[in-house]
C-alpha cells in the first residue's frame, strides 16, 4: 500500500519515478532490502518537500521555448551546433 502512494505521487514527483518503478516490481514477493529502499524514498520525499519551482500568482504561466541552431559553420559535414531553453512563466525549466 505504501508503494502504491509512492506511486501516485510520481505524478509531481518525477525525480523518484525510477526509483518507485523499481520497488515496485517487488510488491507481492518484497523483502527486507526493499523495505530499506521504500524507507530511503520516503526520507527524500519528506526532506526535499519545500524544494520545487515557485510560481508568483501576478505572473501569466505561458511556455516559450527559445532555439539558436547554426548548420553554416559546417557545411562539409553538415553537422550543426543548437542550444535551447524553456521557460514557464518566468521560470527556466530546461
Amino acid at each position: 500500500m505504501l508503494v502504491g502512494s509512492l506511486v501516485y505521487l510520481t505524478i509531481t514527483r518525477l525525480d523518484i519515478s525510477y526509483a518507485v518503478k523499481q520497488v515496485s516490481q517487488f510488491m507481492t514477493s518484497s523483502w527486507h532490502l526493499h523495505t530499506v529502499v521504500v524507507r530511503r524514498i520516503i526520507r527524500y520525499v519528506h526532506s526535499t518537500a519545500l524544494q520545487g519551482l515557485f510560481y508568483p500568482a501576478s505572473t501569466s504561466l505561458d511556455l516559450v521555448e527559445y532555439n539558436d541552431v547554426d548548420y553554416d559553420n559546417y557545411s562539409d559535414t553538415r553537422r550543426s551546433t543548437s542550444g535551447w531553453c524553456m521557460f514557464h512563466g518566468p521560470t527556466l525549466i530546461s
